[in-house]
């Protein structure tokens, strides 16, 4: 049989009643369970953290070189003295992310040489305070070397974090992207938008990111159960969540819906667009409007931005192309935004062009007529 292609967990801990599996604290770390999760305590080194041997289950999770795969997890560090509450980690404090949490990947190989690969870092910018917990995702690939079937021990670690913390650990995931990450093989430019709705792969905004480290998405969790992206850390106008669209779809005359519902975290009235990012065969950029809304503050609660445009022939050239959200203006460019049911539909083609007589007596044989966007 083939190997999964999506919505598949290959690892999943929840910790519930004190099921702890083969975790480990590594060098002498002590594993406790506590209220449905792992902690690591009596850490006396870096290296000390969370440590999972998969040795044993690689065999039969049928891991692809190249595929993406998820990293979640739920992540809490404490003093292990139980002062600093609420304060500012180590981590958050530096500059240089030594004291944050590193989640590698171990393997070796049969001369004895281990492979030692960090998958996912927890930059300072994104770190918690001591006693906060923090939803810590990443995208990460394995390679041949990986998973080479003769490897003699396989494990996944999480290490790095400063000595006298203990790490408490929940929901910890590797997983495949779920089936609504990806395009419908049927129709694959009716919906050019995957995971919208943020509600494809639990905490993981998969295959949406920050254009920069020290921003932060979040999938977050309204008293209904819906679920939705926030965007923190915002340092420019620009800052954005943003995924990569298929080029292919992006022919002249092809008319799309696009839509997204907004909640921009302000007291103030705050102007945004919706834009497009993408690149020319040269690596020329262009970054062309697609979608205008008016202003709106936090009061306003959830606001849906929607219009239609049409493809040009500038994004029919794109051969990278990417959905971006940017704030008008200097004021406010760096509060907290929230994104929901993001879409992107195909409506129809340009079926017909009327032109003034008055200008087609302009125009000598072989004239082209060149479409733009409507937007």
């Amino acid at each position: 049989p083939s190997c999964p292609v999506s919505g598949i967990d290959f690892i999943r801990y929840d910790f519930n009643n004190g099921m702890i599996g083969n975790w480990t604290g590594y060098w002498g770390g002590f594993v406790e369970s506590e209220d449905n999760t792992l902690r690591i305590t009596n850490r006396q080194r870096t290296d000390m953290g969370p440590h999972l041997d998969i040795t044993r289950l690689r065999p039969g999770l049928c891991l692809t070189p190249g595929q993406d795969i998820l990293f979640s997890a739920r992540i809490k560090m404490d003093k292990a003295d139980g002062t600093d509450d609420g304060l500012p980690t180590t981590c958050k404090n530096t500059t240089d992310s030594l004291n944050c949490p590193h989640f590698v990947s171990k393997m070796m190989n049969l001369n004895g040489k281990n492979h030692h690969d960090t998958k996912a870092r927890l930059y300072n910018t994104r770190a918690p305070n001591y006693g906060e917990w923090f939803d810590w995702t990443y995208t990460f690939q394995w390679n041949e070397d990986d998973l080479n079937s003769t490897n003699p021990y396989s494990l996944l670690h999480i290490y790095h974090v400063e000595l006298g913390v203990d790490i408490t650990l929940d929901s910890f995931r590797i997983s495949l992207p779920s089936e609504a990450s990806f395009s419908d093989p049927n129709d694959l430019c009716g919906e050019l938008i995957v995971n919208g709705d943020a509600e494809a792969n639990e905490f993981h905004p998969y295959p949406w990111v920050t254009a920069r480290s020290q921003e932060n998405v979040f999938v977050l969790s309204e008293e209904d159960g819906n679920h939705y992206f926030r965007v923190q850390n915002r340092i420019y106008a620009s800052s954005t969540i943003w995924s990569y669209l298929n080029a292919e779809c992006f022919q002249v005359g092809v008319k799309y819906l696009a839509s997204v519902k907004v909640r921009i975290h302000s007291e103030n009235n705050v102007p945004f667009f919706f834009r497009f990012q993408h690149w020319e065969e040269n690596q020329s950029s262009h970054y062309p409007r697609f979608l205008e809304c008016p202003a709106q503050r936090f009061m306003d609660g959830w606001v849906t931005c929607s219009g239609e445009f049409t493809v040009n022939e500038k994004m029919a050239d794109a051969e990278n192309i990417r959905w971006n959200f940017h704030i008008s203006g200097t004021r406010d460019h760096d509060v907290t935004v929230d994104f929901d049911d993001i879409s992107m539909k195909q409506i129809g083609y340009v079926e017909k062009l009327i032109v003034n007589s008055d200008d087609a007596q302009c125009w000598g044989v072989g004239s082209e007529i060149h479409v733009g966007t409507s937007a």
